[in-house]
């Protein structure tokens, strides 16, 4: 999962749950929504455009670990950065529940042998 920057280690597949994926989500449309209107920014964040788009990153990646090393984490300010993150919550979804289907064969796997 490196080429995706997501963090396995903080966040192991098998303990991903249908809700944290929920509050990625929610993450990313909240950036999304500031994206597309800048003055939700003060209203809404009491901040600059600037301010607001960090913050809510931060929230994304406390939220959806991800591995940067010793570079400074990227805020997310584009539609493009945006629909790749999107994209990494999709392929962990679609992996999330291909782990729940193995967990499920095995278990019956394992239920048929006794």
């Amino acid at each position: 999962m490196n080429f995706l920057n997501y963090d396995a280690d903080k966040l192991p597949l098998g303990n991903l749950s249908e809700g944290t994926l929920r509050k990625g989500y929610i993450a990313l449309r909240n950036i999304s929504e500031l994206l597309g209107d800048p003055t939700i920014a003060q209203s809404r964040y009491s901040s600059t455009h600037g301010a607001a788009l960090s913050m809510l990153t931060s929230r994304y990646y406390t939220i959806i670990p991800h591995v940067f090393g010793r570079h400074k984490p990227p805020v997310i300010t584009t539609i493009q950065q945006l629909k790749r993150e999107a994209e990494l919550l999709e392929s962990l979804g679609e992996m999330e529940i291909a782990a729940e289907i193995m967990a499920n064969v095995l278990i019956s796997l394992c239920q048929s042998d006794i």
